[in-house]
């Protein structure tokens, strides 16, 4: 296959449009780890670090960019004696991810049709 194929050509448009209205926030691999690392249920902040092999602040700044786009939400979850910091994905983060891989999945699956 010859190197210099547009991608873009070979996507068919109504794709090309569902791509561009999808969440851009997602399109970071750390982000969508986080999303993935969090379901289906509640996460702790320091798991995620160690799951994820990202800094306290790395996470903080992936969690606040999903958090404004509604996606997730953060809070304090006590344990002990201590107040721990844990994410929940919200119903539209949810959505946002399965709209996100199905439009990716439908894009590679018509890639691979029209280069077979």
């Amino acid at each position: 296959m010859n190197a210099e194929v547009d991608l873009f050509n070979l996507v068919p448009e109504e794709l090309l449009k569902q791509l561009r209205s999808l969440q851009p926030v997602l399109f970071n691999a750390d982000r969508l780890s986080i999303l993935l690392d969090s379901y289906p249920g509640t996460q702790q902040f320091t798991q995620l670090m160690a799951d994820l092999g990202l800094t306290s602040g790395a996470l903080a700044t992936h969690l606040k960019a999903l958090s404004e786009a509604g996606l997730v939400k953060t809070f304090k979850e006590s344990q002990g004696t201590k107040e721990k910091t844990a994410v929940i994905i919200t119903p539209d983060g949810y959505k946002a991810a399965e709209r996100f891989f199905n439009v990716i999945c439908r894009i590679r699956s018509d890639f691979l049709r029209l280069n077979s």
